[in-house]
């Protein structure tokens, strides 16, 4: 048996063994070296330790070596063990805060500044304890732009995070304290610190304020924005309903559930819409903690059995896009036109990668969203293939995964959506951040919404 303070003298003899089974010898180079130790003669140790190093034929850096101190520097930590604290030395501290200077006011970043930049926080955040809070969005933001290339936009939340450092680097650097003793329980000892500017801490089982807005935030975003939309407006068709019959709304009964679901019908002819209205009704009786009639019951099934025989409907369907059609739009198109080759390309997109429209432009300008539409950024050229990236759809809502759709070249065809994007982007260059189908509009660019390509449609 061995503690997990000789698994590196374990690991290192391991490799050893076996490279020397392997007919190759091994050089261990010990770079930094320290010693911790509670004696009244350091001066003795600190000799003993370097005839040490000669009887065994380790050269030691003579000049690197610093004789026992209470204060030492040691990988870029500076250790006092009068002040018991960890401390980040002066030089390195005006050169990170150099570093988050030059961030402030930045709109995008490439993708090795932000390593850089967070490389040297999570080395700060060992002297700045309470700096590991905010290195978990930025790591976060990390992986979600781990693969993307060019200038990547900042978010907000980043910004903010950026500047509590700026703020709070100088005041808690020099403070964190070392612990030489082993807490007896996780749940009986609790430490925290405060300053004017800011405070934390947890008594008595009392919640942070701020935890209660957190769930709060966090539930509204249980549902996406067209669902929320949806459900008001059926709570409000529910409302409207028990107002005009004079019934109660809530909590419902099932007598009322069955009349709800009659007068539907007189507006609906799809059981189906019926079904998801009488489901927000059940929702809004989740969210107030009441109870709700179980839809299974024998009445309600042959409610909705005779609904659907008396209100019989076939959904109907749009007309499939085809190539044919397409070469039909054509004819109306001028592609020597720079705003006719973005709805052409548009085109394309929509039809060989059979994407909603939500996937590919915003509803309005000002709703344009990074992470849900297309932007050049996403669309990467690897010779014959155009390789469309989606970080959200309407199955892929939480980030669970990252969609790559390949566009294949295809040679001698007015059809082709690679070389429609390329034509499009050489008469309308833009950045890669922005939106991947944007028109000129007196010398500036401008976002194509749903309305304008469902109205060139």
């Amino acid at each position: 048996m061995f503690s997990s303070a000789n698994l590196p003298t374990f690991h290192q003899c391991s490799r050893i063994y076996i490279y020397r089974l392997k007919g190759f010898d091994i050089i261990n180079y010990l770079d930094d070296f320290a010693v911790q130790k509670r004696l009244k003669t350091p001066l003795k140790l600190f000799k003993e330790l370097e005839n040490l190093f000669l009887s065994c034929g380790i050269e030691e850096s003579t000049h690197k070596a610093f004789s026992p101190s209470h204060r030492m520097e040691f990988l870029g930590i500076i250790c006092d063990t009068v002040k018991l604290t960890l401390e980040i030395p002066d030089d390195k501290l005006k050169d990170i805060r150099s570093i988050l200077g030059s961030w402030e006011g930045r709109q995008s970043a490439k993708l090795r500044d932000i390593q850089s930049l967070i490389g040297k926080l999570n080395f700060l955040a060992t002297c700045v304890r309470p700096g590991r809070v905010f290195m978990s969005r930025l790591l976060n933001w990390l992986r979600e732009v781990y693969d993307r290339k060019g200038y990547i936009s900042i978010p907000s939340n980043i910004n903010k995070d950026i500047v509590w450092w700026q703020k709070f680097v100088p005041l808690y650097n020099g403070i964190s304290m070392m612990s030489l003793e082993e807490w007896s329980k996780p749940d009986e000892i609790f430490s925290s610190d405060s300053c004017i500017t800011g405070c934390g801490g947890w008594f008595s089982d009392v919640q942070f304020k701020q935890l209660e807005k957190d769930v709060k935030k966090s539930t509204k975003s249980a549902f996406a924005v067209g669902t929320k939309k949806n459900l008001v407006s059926q709570w409000r068709a529910f409302l409207l309903f028990c107002f005009y019959f004079d019934v109660a709304p809530i909590p419902v009964t099932f007598k009322t559930i069955n009349c709800y679901a009659q007068f539907l019908s007189r507006s609906f002819k799809s059981t189906d819409s019926i079904r998801n209205y009488i489901n927000g009704v059940k929702i809004m009786h989740f969210y107030l903690d009441l109870p709700f009639p179980p839809l299974d019951n024998f009445e309600f099934k042959l409610l909705m059995a005779g609904i659907s025989r008396v209100k019989q409907h076939c959904p109907r369907q749009a007309r499939p896009i085809t190539p044919d059609l397409l070469k039909e739009m054509l004819k109306f198109l001028d592609l020597d036109n720079c705003t006719d080759i973005v709805y052409w390309c548009l085109f394309f997109f929509a039809f060989f990668l059979m994407s909603r429209k939500s996937n590919l432009v915003p509803d309005s300008v000002d709703s344009f969203d990074c992470k849900r539409q297309l932007t050049r950024g996403k669309v990467f050229m690897h010779e014959r293939v155009a390789i469309v990236v989606f970080e959200w759809t309407k199955t892929i809502q939480c980030g669970e995964r990252i969609l790559k759709i390949p566009l294949v070249k295809i040679d001698d065809s007015i059809l082709c959506p690679v070389t429609a994007y390329n034509r499009m982007c050489r008469m309308i260059p833009a950045p890669e951040e922005s939106p991947a189908f944007v028109i000129k509009r007196n010398a500036s660019l401008k976002t194509v919404t749903y309305k304008q390509f469902q109205s060139k449609t």
